[in-house]
């Protein structure tokens, strides 16, 4: 290092030093880093300091400038004045301004010791110091303001001595002395000039006044004589300052009176801006700028205006003194020349200043000075000079009013762009002041303005355009305006000007920013396209470009056209030039569009269609088509023109490599590569090598090109359908493309030859962006090819098989290769990651490349998987593919297809076969232990330290019994021995034993987490803080945790001080106060058993699962922690697990059940899955606490029974407790499994027990099965939702308690009682256990589960259960009644019945009871039990009904009873039975009927209207109003009476709605004239009378009481088709009100989980919807029976919505209002099997495959799925209600794929015509089999039967109240009942079979209904008679 580098090193060492003791504090010694480097500067004062010092500084400045200072000294003093901004402390201030006071004061006089380094310090040393000072003190007084006027009182102090010195500097031999004082000076002034606002408005005139005094013209010639003695002199004295004064002329800086003056003027124009701005001019910014940009201060001090006169006076002195010329002003040089226009120029911009503030400054003056500059073309020449002079006549031109002047001065503008020859910049200045007068002018000035500046782009010599005529010189010439020509114009200066006035024309628009300027500078450059020369076409081609920076939509596109005309014809023609002007245009516009601006899109849109349209023969004209060689040569290179800016276009998206996939420019690149491919640009051509850089970057952002085709058509009718890929196709151009093909392919030679000519072509294009996108750092997106079904098999699929090893093997080639970045192995990572992704498709050609790709990969470049992305993408997609195969067990008949991970950023899309997944899980699985084992090879470490990254980061939030494939393969691998490890690797019997080196992982990955997560118990009490916890081993001593005994306190008060309610408290905070406490549990605090206490209070006082989870971590750590307090803590558990059945909080909450489908609400609305997984999850949410715990204390109860014999006495206590609370249990079918938990505990505990006497053991066995049988006084319940593994784990428990139960049977074996009681508890488990068998295995009768007896089980006989009945009455009467409903015996049902009637008072509980006893009509032995009636628990709506029945004989206590039954229900379920209850009427003897009728109209206007209508529909037997029904008279009193209780406001509403609803109906019979009629003619009819109607406040359809219309569509009247009748349909506009429940939100911002007994606090918002209702008006139909059978149908949706079961009805509205009349909803978004062939021409697969796609994509599995489901319910349903005449007109499909059936004219017992073809159970033909899978082995028909079968067996739960609807509707003679109606109806549910039994007869009916001829029949006769397809 030499010394200058070491002495810079030093300096900036001493610099650092002291910005760092300006922050720091004094040290041990008392003294700070700052006082020792100001005491380095205090060596000259150290030999004697004078009396007066203090502190080491003197008061009073010596004379020391005089004593040479070292170098050193001036380093430190240099570095202390850099620091001087920095200071904070005002201490520091004062002694750092005591320390620079004497030092400014002489700085001008300072003498230096001699040293080599001074001549660094540029430009000298003594401006570099004063400089140095004046901005540390300046610095220091900004910051401190108090010490301002000392700083001030330095500064003047210096200015005096300066002025001393200047009088002085005449002298002798002088020279030196002054050339110090002259640099000083200037360093002072320069530096002063940057920080006006430090002096006040006084100040700055005092120094202005001073310096003007210095600077006199005898001072400033003497300045300038010494330095020309200087530089002339030979005296050795005087050479260091000779080689300053060249140092300052080198710099462009000429030392002496202009430098001076020159700092003068920056000083008064820096001061004249901050009085005019409010802001100083700086470094980069003029001072005219200033005004230019409107920075002007809107009031001044008068001290400022007072001054501005001495400023303008000094200015103008200043540039008369230029002007006019000085003895001290000299010209020899340029760089003094340079000088005197700038100090000009600050001389003109400070004089300006002082017009814009005061009139004592001549504005006129100044616009002479300005003149004169202009037409000095020397002067102009000088920017610093020109800019101020340029911009000042804008300035002036604002601040004046006349219009006239300002047309002055943009005449001088126009002749000085057009004559004065300006450079660039001086031009672009000139556009600047030219366009900010412009924007103070009306714009006709404006418009006139580029009109002339147009007229001179047009002229031929433009030098003299502006003096042809005066019509071409808007504007009057000022008369002292200079005259600038040129003296001899040649091409090369008219070539510049025409650009100047192009560079003026749009540096206006831009200015401007007005749309018409923009337009009209657009019109002017385009008239001269073409018409200019080369260069000047070329400048007004990227003109143009600027201008469409700012142009609208169509503007935009008309200059793009233009210059793609223009580019066209360049490369046509071979013009070079303008070819690279249009280039580099196009590139310009291309980095100055963002991919945010609306511009980017029309842009990149008119390229990508540009490039498309090369080649194209139709727009070629004859003369310039050529060989076809020649075309495809020019087409090439036009098509190279685009590709650079296109590239920078697409770059402009950065990562979102994706993004043309999102904005819809996938075929418009797919049209790029086409044509490339057609016209030679293709991978490995010349242009490509040329262009290979955007080449790559195009093919990075273009998707794969298979995007651009619709998976959903055929492939070759994708590639007809664009003209692209039929361009130039000859047979020679055949024959070219596919030997260009081979030459890329050799080895697909022979697939080549079959291929079309848009496929080679396509395959070309494919090939060159594959290539090139691997070139560029990818080739995952090639997998994409592989989903079109034209390359599954095939000759493309070979030729693109071969495409993909290309790719892949020059992707390899680059890997190998090693180039960064695109290549390094982070990049490889993502690519890898890509690929596995493909691994997992749902396509098994898609696997099968993917799995070859990622072998090369991994084989060539193994340290690939050794990044997260890469390797967590491959565990994440082991967990998906495991949870996708999950779902067949967790969510039965779902559908789900896709699967996201959000930690591996990786999303798959799986096929509905499981049987795929499973393989595709397999195969996957295994290859990921080939790739993991050959990268854990090679890095080990670093591999395991990934994964246990991948471990630490994982949440098993949501994974199904925490299983994650992922983590376990990752702890797999993690264990498993690396081959580097030589010592391990080389055991023979390492293998054989299964040993690996789990141990060192799991001992890595421990430490890795207590060390990650900080001290444990700490953590919890830092707020905020939310890492993992750790409980720490006991012996890690440094993971204990050192709280004090305050933060012990404040955690026991935090623990005790809050409400613990479910959503009250955060659970971020419950888990972190939890872990504190086991922390310190462990730790043993000595106050562990207050912490012990709320450790287990807080989980089960939150009691969620996440609580009760993160508990019994926690409980289970503190055990094995320590062993000694396990007792206790269980103790605990088992306390707060009994407070939970005290309070019935979870599985013991006996208020959370199960609805019974007829005790809710029945809706017409679609059946609604995510409704069931609501349900689900708020089951599973109430009661899995209890599961976790149970779970828990059977671990703990085996792992520790013999430890503590207090622990079998806290196990038999909480029994006790729990199989009590049992009684009071949920009953939700979801609780069987807790509920048989208990038991299953209950027994363990019996069985394992060893201190138990015989007497507690049989107590505790008689509240087992006494607990155990409490389940079974709730009717046999399937279970809820689709989750296998729930069912399966059900049957598992209850086989388990089964044989434990048998293992005990010799406890109690000598008393009768407890026989009985085990073996009916025995019995109703093994019908329990079969129950769920058929439910799981519906299709397998013969399969014997393990979880099953494997035997075959003996039916109960009468006299086996009779023996057992009394025992179940004894234990709970609602056993012995739902015992009943297990096993279909008479001789059971009558000794029930008996139980009943001769003990009514203990089934007061039991509604079923109630059937029981009542049957279907009173019995003669019931007396005095009916009386119980009056007490009895309600029945339900429909059952309640059916007592209105002649049958019951009008008993007193039986009406009674039904009444209070119907009132204990809201309205919104009565409403659903309204036909019935109308029918109830006919029987309505003692007017109960009637009462209930009138009083629940009073509650519900609805309600009285639909009663109405009912009453009105069923007035006659007849459609015609011809046959009065005998209940008319009942009905007409009945209404009568309701329409008069009406009050006001609800007759008002009545009569607006029956008006209102009259008046639409009568169009039908005024369409009856029409009838013979066309179809417009009849629709015109329908519009007419639509018009006529007005919709009054509030009305509604009688179909859609929920919806109030608002208006009708008048032209969406339809007639219907009909021999004799008008329907007629119409679209209403709705209104419907929803209500919106919402969970209230917790302290988490989370809806809040249900509380211990069930419940959620929600809040119900309304929310108002607007639909079109479209609606079907019938007169002369009886709607009543579609009505029957669509209320039957809701009645079926809401039985399978009980049980969860996944299927599908929509039961629309039809609505009776008159006989023969009626309303009739429209399924929305759906069309007739029959529209399908009529208006399609196509079958049912056919339709499925048109509009989801092919039978392996997503959607179509979607739809099939959809189609499946409603396929089983309405078979069934169609069965049950034997509904006929189901031709293709009367079965639907909607937009999802669900079928649904209409038109229920024939059901029951009752077949069209009385044809009996239809002899099938239900339609089921094989076009819809062949939509399940075309086979009865294929998964979806499997499921079909499934559900079919689960759908039959819930339906027959309800056969009687379905039986009590249909019966209720009997009286009304409906055309489908016969006297057998109700007896066939329940036959079809075969009640007499067991649930097996019954499964098995279904699927019989499925196979039987698959196979019926009939039904072919029936289609072929529909279709001759009606037309209709089939």
């Amino acid at each position: 290092m030499d010394g200058y580098a070491s002495r810079r090193l030093r300096g900036s060492a001493l610099h650092r030093l002291a910005l760092l003791s300006t922050k720091s504090s004094t040290d041990y010694s008392g003294e700070s880093t700052f006082d020792r480097l100001s005491n380095e500067c205090l060596a000259r004062h150290a030999n004697p300091p004078p009396k007066s010092a203090v502190n080491g500084f003197t008061t009073q400045h010596a004379e020391t400038s005089h004593i040479p200072m070292t170098f050193r000294e001036l380093e430190v003093l240099l570095a202390l004045c850099k620091a001087a901004p920095a200071l904070h402390r005002l201490e520091s201030a004062q002694k750092l301004l005591r320390q620079l006071t004497p030092y400014m004061s002489e700085s001008f006089a300072q003498r230096f010791a001699p040293s080599p380094y001074l001549r660094h310090l540029s430009p000298s040393p003594w401006e570099y110091l004063t400089a140095s000072l004046t901005h540390a003190l300046i610095s220091i007084g900004i910051r401190f303001k108090e010490l301002k006027p000392e700083i001030r009182d330095v500064f003047f102090d210096y200015l005096e001595k300066v002025l001393a010195h200047s009088e002085s500097s005449g002298e002798e031999d002088n020279e030196i002395n002054t050339a110090s004082l002259v640099a000083s000076f200037i360093g002072f002034m320069e530096t002063a000039a940057k920080y006006p606002k430090f002096w006040s408005s006084v100040e700055r005139l005092e120094v202005l006044k001073q310096t003007h005094q210095v600077l006199s013209d005898d001072f400033l010639l003497n300045a300038e004589t010494a330095f020309t003695t200087i530089r002339n002199t030979q005296k050795k004295s005087s050479g260091i300052w000779k080689r300053y004064t060249r140092d300052y002329d080198d710099s462009g800086r000429p030392i002496g009176a202009m430098l001076l003056l020159h700092a003068l003027m920056s000083f008064l124009v820096s001061s004249t801006s901050m009085v005019v701005a409010g802001m100083p001019a700086g470094p980069g910014i003029d001072a005219t700028d200033l005004l230019l940009d409107g920075r002007i201060v809107t009031t001044i001090s008068p001290e400022d205006f007072s001054a501005v006169e001495t400023f303008a006076n000094m200015a103008a002195s200043v540039i008369q003194i230029i002007d006019n010329g000085a003895p001290y002003l000299t010209s020899d040089s340029e760089q003094r020349r340079e000088l005197v226009f700038k100090t000009k120029a600050h001389a003109l911009s400070a004089y300006c200043n002082c017009v814009v503030l005061s009139n004592s400054a001549d504005p006129n003056l100044l616009y002479g000075w300005i003149l004169s500059v202009i037409s000095d073309p020397a002067q102009m020449s000088c920017i610093p000079l020109a800019s101020p002079a340029l911009k000042t006549l804008a300035i002036l031109a604002k601040d004046g009013n006349n219009s006239e002047q300002r047309g002055k001065f943009i005449s001088t503008l126009h002749q000085y762009i057009v004559e004065g020859a300006p450079g660039p910049q001086a031009v672009a200045i000139a556009i600047k002041s030219l366009s900010t007068i412009l924007k103070h002018s009306p714009q006709d000035q404006t418009i006139t303005t580029l009109n002339t500046l147009g007229h001179v782009l047009s002229s031929a010599k433009p030098e003299r355009a502006l003096e042809k005529s005066q019509s071409l010189q808007p504007f009057d010439t000022n008369p002292g305006a200079s005259n600038i020509s040129l003296a001899s114009p040649t091409d090369e200066s008219r070539q510049n000007i025409y650009l100047n006035i192009i560079d003026t024309i749009v540096g206006v628009a831009e200015a401007l920013k007005d749309p018409k300027m923009s337009s009209l500078a657009q019109n002017i450059l385009m008239q001269r396209v073409n018409k200019m020369p080369g260069l000047v076409n070329g400048r007004l081609v990227t003109s143009l470009c600027r201008v469409l920076l700012m142009s609208s939509t169509t503007e935009c596109k008309a200059i793009l056209q233009v210059i793609n005309k223009l580019s066209y014809d360049s490369v046509w023609h071979d013009d070079q030039p303008l070819t690279n002007a249009i280039l580099d245009a196009r590139i310009s516009l291309a980095k100055a569009i963002t991919s945010e601006m609306g511009l980017y899109s029309i842009y990149l849109t008119d390229m990508l269609e540009e490039i498309a349209a090369i080649g194209n023969e139709k727009e070629q004209n004859e003369e310039k088509r050529q060989a076809d060689a020649v075309a495809v040569q020019l087409a090439a290179r036009q098509i190279e023109q685009y590709l650079q800016p296109l590239a920078i276009l697409l770059a402009q998206h950065g990562t979102q490599v994706n993004f043309a996939l999102r904005y819809g420019y996938t075929s418009g690149l797919r049209d790029f590569w086409i044509n490339c491919a057609l016209h030679g640009l293709t991978y490995g051509s010349e242009t490509v090598k040329r262009n290979m850089s955007w080449m790559k970057v195009i093919a990075r952002y273009t998707p794969p090109l298979i995007a651009g085709v619709t998976e959903d058509k055929a492939f070759d009718a994708n590639l007809e359908e664009g003209s692209l890929l039929n361009r130039g196709m000859s047979p020679s151009n055949v024959v070219e493309h596919k030997r260009r093909l081979v030459s890329f392919l050799p080895e697909g030679e022979v697939y080549t030859k079959p291929l079309s000519y848009p496929r080679t072509i396509y395959l070309e294009a494919v090939y060159s962006l594959e290539c090139l996108r691997a070139e560029s750092g990818g080739c995952s997106k090639v997998l994409a090819y592989f989903v079109e079904p034209a390359f599954k098999t095939g000759d493309a699929s070979n030729l693109m098989t071969f495409i993909v090893g290309k790719a892949t093997d020059i992707y390899m080639l680059r890997v190998l290769q090693g180039i960064y970045p695109e290549f390094s192995a982070s990049y490889i990572a993502d690519e890898l990651a890509e690929i596995f992704v493909g691994c997992c498709h749902r396509l098994e050609k898609v696997q099968g490349v993917a799995f070859t790709m990622a072998d090369r990969i991994i084989a060539a470049v193994p340290s690939a998987l050794c990044r997260r992305k890469s390797l967590f993408a491959l565990l994440e997609l082991l967990t998906l593919m495991w949870v996708s195969c999950l779902q067949e067990e967790t969510d039965e008949y779902a559908t789900r297809s896709t699967f996201t991970s959000t930690r591996g950023r990786i999303t798959i899309e799986m096929p509905d076969s499981f049987q795929f997944r499973k393989k595709t899980l397999k195969n996957f699985d295994a290859r990921a232990r080939l790739w993991v084992t050959k990268a854990l090879n090679i890095a080990p470490i670093d591999l395991k330290g990934l994964l246990q990254t991948y471990l630490s980061e994982f949440d098993d939030e949501g994974s199904s019994g925490h299983v994650a494939l992922g983590r376990s393969f990752a702890l797999e691998m993690g264990s498993a021995v690396p081959r580097t490890d030589q010592r391990l690797a080389s055991i023979d019997y390492l293998k054989d034993c299964n040993a690996n080196i789990a141990s060192d992982f799991v001992k890595q990955y421990t430490v890795r987490q207590a060390y990650r997560t900080g001290e444990p118990g700490a953590s919890a009490l830092t707020p905020g803080h939310r890492n993992s916890f750790v409980l720490a081993p006991m012996h890690h001593s440094d993971l204990k945790p050192t709280l004090s005994s305050a933060s012990i306190s404040d955690l026991m008060t935090q623990m005790k001080g809050k409400d613990y309610s479910i959503g009250v408290v955060p659970v971020d905070e419950v888990r972190d106060m939890l872990r504190n406490a086991a922390s310190l549990v462990c730790a043993g605090s000595p106050i562990e058993g207050a912490l012990l206490r709320h450790l287990v209070a807080i989980p089960f006082e939150v009691f969620t699962k996440k609580s009760i989870e993160l508990g019994i971590l926690l409980w289970t750590g503190i055990m094995h922690e320590r062993p000694q307090l396990q007792s206790r803590l269980l103790a605990e558990i088992a306390r707060n697990f009994e407070m939970t059945v005290e309070k019935q909080m979870g599985l013991f909450a006996e208020s959370f059940n199960i609805d019974d489908a007829f005790d809710v609400k029945m809706e017409n609305a679609p059946s609604n899955k995510e409704q069931h997984i609501t349900e689900q999850n708020i089951a599973l949410n109430l009661l899995t606490p209890h599961l976790r715990i149970l779970h828990l204390l059977s671990s703990n109860f085996h792992a520790n029974r013999h430890s503590n014999p207090n622990i079998q006495r806290i196990y038999l206590h909480l029994m006790q407790v729990a199989l009590k609370g049992l009684k009071h249990a949920s009953g939700h079918p979801l609780a069987r499994e807790g509920r048989f938990h208990v038991v299953h505990l209950g027994l363990q505990v019996l069985r394992y027990s060893i201190r138990l006497t015989e007497r507690q053991k049989f107590r505790l066995k008689d509240l087992i099965i006494s607990g155990a049988l409490s389940w079974f006084k709730f009717a046999p319940r399937w279970s809820f939702g689709g989750n296998r593994l729930q069912v399966k784990a059900e049957a598992h428990l209850l086989s388990d308690v089964a044989n434990l139960l048998n293992s005990i049977s010799s406890i109690g074996k000598h008393s009768e009682t407890m026989r009985m009681k085990q073996d009916l508890l025995l019995l109703l488990l093994e019908n329990e256990s079969y129950r769920l068998a058929t439910w799981l295995y519906p299709l397998e009768h013969s399969r014997r589960h393990h979880l099953l007896p494997n035997y075959n089980p003996k039916p109960p006989t009468d006299a086996s259960v009779a023996v057992l009945l009394p025992v179940a009455w004894q234990e709970d009467p609602a056993i012995a009644v739902h015992l009943t409903h297990r096993f279909q015996l008479p001789i059971l049902h009558s000794t029930v019945r008996n139980y009943i009637v001769n003990y009514p008072e203990k089934v007061l509980g039991i509604p079923d009871a109630v059937h029981l006893m009542l049957g279907n009509k009173l019995s003669p032995d019931l007396s005095f039990q009916l009386r119980y009636l009056l007490y009895w628990k309600p029945i339900n709506p429909v059952t309640a009904t059916t007592y209105f029945l002649p049958g019951f004989g009008s008993d007193a206590f039986v009406l009674q009873y039904a009444m209070r039954s119907l009132e204990s229900y809201s309205i919104d379920v009565t409403f659903f039975y309204v036909p019935q209850i109308v029918q109830t009427l006919r029987y309505d003897v003692l007017g109960y009927v009637e009462r209930f009728i009138l009083e629940t109209a009073k509650f519900s206007q609805l309600f009285a209207h639909q009663i109405i209508w009912n009453m009105k529909a069923n007035a006659y037997k007849d459609e015609d109003s011809q046959m009065p029904d005998p209940v008319k008279p009942k009905l007409d009193a009945v209404m009568t009476s309701l329409v008069d209780s009406f009050s006001g406001a609800d007759r008002s509403f009545y009569e607006r709605e029956f008006t209102f609803f009259n008046e639409v109906t009568s169009i039908s019979g005024k369409l009856r004239p029409y009838i013979r009629k066309t179809k417009p003619e009849k629709n015109q009819k329908i519009a007419e009378e639509l018009a006529k109607i007005t919709v009054d406040v509030g009305v509604y359809l009688p179909s859609n009481p929920d919806s109030v219309v608002i208006d009708i569509d008048r032209h969406s009247g339809k007639s219907l088709q009909s021999h004799a009748k008008a329907p007629f349909m119409a679209t209403f506009k709705t209104r419907k009100k929803m209500p919106v429940i919402t969970p209230i939100q917790n302290a988490d911002g989370q809806p809040q989980p249900l509380d211990r007994q069930g419940h959620r606090q929600e809040s119900t918002s309304i929310v108002t919807r607007e639909v079109m209702q479209a609606a079907i008006f019938k007169v002369g139909d009886d709607c009543r029976q579609d009505m029957l059978a669509l209320q039957l149908i809701a009645a079926f949706r809401n039985i399978f919505n009980s049980v969860g079961l996944d299927v599908f009805v929509y039961p629309y509205r039809v609505t009776a209002t008159a006989p023969g009349c009626g309303v009739i909803d429209v399924l929305p978004n759906s069309i007739s099997r029959d529209m399908l062939g009529r208006d399609h021409e196509m079958g049912l697969y056919e339709y499925f495959v048109h509009k989801y796609g092919g039978e392996d994509s997503i959607k179509f599995q979607e739809a099939r799925g959809r189609f499946v489901k409603s396929m089983a319910a309405y078979s069934v349903i169609s069965y049950l209600l034997k509904f006929k005449d189901r031709h293709n007109g009367n079965i639907m499909l909607d937009d999802g794929g669900h079928i649904m059936h209409i038109d229920f004219g024939f059901c029951f017992d009752i077949a069209p015509g009385g044809i009996t073809f239809e002899r099938a159970p239900f339609k089921l033909t094989a076009e819809m089999v062949s939509v399940m899978g075309g086979s009865t082995d294929a998964q979806p028909y499997l499921w079909f039967e499934e559900l079919c079968i689960k759908a039959f067996l819930v339906s027959r739960q309800y056969v009687d109240k379905l039986t009590g609807l249909v019966m209720l509707m009997l009286g009304s003679e409906l055309p489908c009942f016969k006297p057998e109606t109700i007896k066939n109806f329940r036959d079809r549910f075969v009640l007499d079979q067991t649930d097996r039994e019954a499964a098995d007869y279904m699927r019989f009916l499925v196979k039987k209904s698959y196979s019926s001829y009939s039904t072919g029949q029936y289609d072929r006769f529909q279709h001759l008679t009606n037309g209709i397809p089939y």
